[in-house]
């Protein structure tokens, strides 16, 4: 966002140039880059709990993405994300994210 703004205001005040040219294809090529570091690391999910420190969070409930559950200390927080949990445990995600996109729709009606 920052080079984009950058970029514009170099154009506003310089007009279209040559380095003005040389701005937007850096700019193409950080968008280019960040996509590719993206596909190749993508995001873990990150066991480590927040109660105890340990790396032993699992989903609360198998059939949500919802909620996660500490196995060493106890600890519950059913607002948090367990999407990337569940995902790293291999199961299929597409019955269960169908499954609470319907239940949310029908608790709106």
């Amino acid at each position: 966002m920052l080079a984009a703004t950058v970029c514009g205001a170099y154009f506003v005040l310089r007009g279209p140039d040559r380095a003005f040219v040389v701005a937007v294809a850096g700019l193409f090529a950080l968008a280019f880059a960040w996509m590719l570091i993206s596909v190749l690391w993508p995001a873990t999910a990150d066991r480590t709990c927040s109660a105890c420190g340990r790396a032993a969070l699992r989903p609360l409930d198998a059939a949500s993405t919802r909620g996660v559950a500490c196995d060493a200390c106890g600890f519950e927080d059913g607002a948090s994300s367990s999407f990337l949990l569940a995902e790293a445990d291999d199961r299929p995600l597409e019955p269960t994210v169908i499954r609470e996109r319907v239940a949310r729709r029908e608790s709106s009606r």
